[in-house]
């Protein structure tokens, strides 16, 4: 009965997750490896980098926007670069990148939750580490959240 779906459902859940979606710890390394490399070199080489997606693992890109919201570096959604996306809500009504900023200003940098609207519009849940870099601008990445 309904025990045993839910049974099912769990390691569905546990599967999806180890095979096809990242992880928090691949996530978050992901992003400590990126602000090592862009603290070691110039900041245009830094978003050279992300813009060509080095750093990158499976679903996993790095995004990269400046205090005002604005994309600076991005390894996947080009059409961000440039674009201010400080009023920009989500399906929730959240600021997101207001929020971003708020995490990527604590020491070390932190998580972030949100809704987000895909390319093709579907609505899905990202967690995001975001990390600053040098003050002008943070890094982050984010996993799907099933």
């Amino acid at each position: 009965g309904s025990r045993m779906k839910k049974l099912l459902i769990t390691s569905t859940l546990l599967l999806g997750t180890c095979l096809f979606g990242a992880t928090e710890a691949e996530t978050k390394s992901l992003v400590e490896e990126t602000v090592k490399y862009c603290k070691s070199v110039s900041k245009n080489e830094c978003l050279k980098a992300i813009d060509e997606n080095k750093f990158e693992n499976g679903e996993l890109f790095i995004f990269a926007f400046d205090y005002e919201a604005r994309g600076v570096a991005n390894g996947k959604i080009k059409k961000i670069i440039g674009k201010k996306l400080w009023n920009l809500k989500n399906p929730d009504g959240m600021y997101v990148f207001r929020e971003q900023i708020r995490v990527a200003k604590q020491p070390n940098g932190g998580w972030l939750i949100y809704k987000w609207k895909t390319p093709k519009g579907t609505s899905i849940m990202k967690k995001s580490f975001i990390q600053d870099i040098d003050g002008s601008f943070y890094v982050g990445a984010g996993l799907t959240v099933k």
